[in-house]
Parts: C-alpha cells; sequence; structure tokens
C-alpha cells in the first residue's frame, strides 16, 4: 500500500472514531447544579428539565441508559425521582407504555399494582398507582412529556406510613415543582 494510501486510511480513521465518540457524548445525560436547580439535559434535545436542588441529591444508579438519572430526597419520608431522556418518536403513549410495564410485570417480582388511574398534573400526563407493601404505603407516578422532539419519562416514589391519598398528594406537589425549559 502506498504511503499516501495508508495517511488516507489513518485519517479517514481517525476522523470516524472520533466523530462517533462526539456523537456519543451528544446522547449523554448532562446535569449541573444552576442556582436552586439541578438542569439536566441531553445536548441534542431542545429541553430541560429543572429540579429542585435543595430537596434532592444525585443517587448513583446502576442503569446502563446514557440518558437516564436518579435523584432522592434522603429524608423520610424518601421520596426517589428517576427517569430518563428519549427521542419524541419512541414514545408509544402513556397508555401503550404502563400496558408494556404491566407486560414485563411478572420480571420484577413487585406486587401487582393497584389504584392504577390515568390524569394530567400539570404539563405532565400521568399513571398513578400503588403498591401493596406490609406497612405503609408504597406509592408512584409514572409522568410524561413531550416536545421539540425529546420524551422525558419521569417516574416518582415514595414509601411512606401516610395514607395513600396523602403519599399521592406529596408526589404530585413534587412533580409540579419540576420544570422544563426550552433551550435557545
Amino acid at each position: 500500500m502506498n504511503k499516501n494510501r495508508k495517511l488516507f486510511l489513518i485519517t479517514f480513521f481517525t476522523i470516524t472514531l472520533f466523530t462517533l465518540s462526539c456523537a456519543g457524548n451528544l446522547e449523554r445525560i448532562v446535569i449541573h447544579g444552576r442556582g436552586p436547580v439541578y438542569e439536566l439535559t441531553v445536548p441534542i434535545s431542545h429541553l430541560r428539565l429543572l429540579i429542585p436542588q435543595n430537596r434532592f441529591f444525585i443517587d448513583e444508579h446502576d442503569n446502563d441508559n446514557p440518558r437516564y438519572f436518579q435523584f432522592s430526597n434522603k429524608n423520610k419520608p424518601q421520596i426517589i425521582i428517576s427517569g430518563w431522556f428519549e427521542n419524541e418518536n419512541n414514545y408509544p403513549g402513556i397508555k401503550k407504555l404502563w400496558s408494556d410495564d404491566l407486560e414485563d410485570w411478572p420480571r420484577s417480582f413487585l406486587p401487582e399494582p393497584q389504584n392504577i388511574f390515568f390524569s394530567k398534573i400539570g404539563i405532565w400526563e400521568v399513571v398513578t398507582y400503588d403498591l401493596p407493601i406490609s406497612e405503609g404505603t408504597n406509592s408512584h407516578i409514572r409522568a410524561q412529556y413531550v416536545k421539540k422532539g425529546t420524551w422525558i419519562d419521569l417516574h416518582l416514589s415514595i414509601t411512606s406510613k401516610k395514607s395513600i391519598s396523602e403519599n399521592q398528594k406529596i408526589l404530585s406537589d413534587v412533580l409540579q415543582r419540576i420544570q422544563i425549559e426550552e433551550k435557545h
């Protein structure tokens, strides 16, 4: 192989690897503290998610999705917020998403969800549900937001000795404090 061809191939592969590396970073979640909030975004997204920093801390997690995040409040009752950013074309709609979750439920070894309701909370399309536990209540909100090519999927949960309605109110209040901004 002549010297120019070798140089061309080396340059081509170097540029290709660099481009692939940069493209991967464009799809990875970025989290920054910004005053009273954590700002979450994926560089290729047109949206930012803002989570109150004074109540929540970033949790370490074992998830291979580069757009996944998890926060908790470290208090009692503990509230966990997790989720991810996806392309809006992947969003099947909340009823289909829930149906798919239920199909996979037996593999999670969790008890069957109860008190399942579909509604809207502010800008979020949600399904609320509870899981039976031996003491107290375990309540959840799956919240969906789709705009500007981005689908944000949030999962809020709380376990406490409070009633189901009190838990759902706490989660609803937290969800309403989470904001979304468009990038300019």
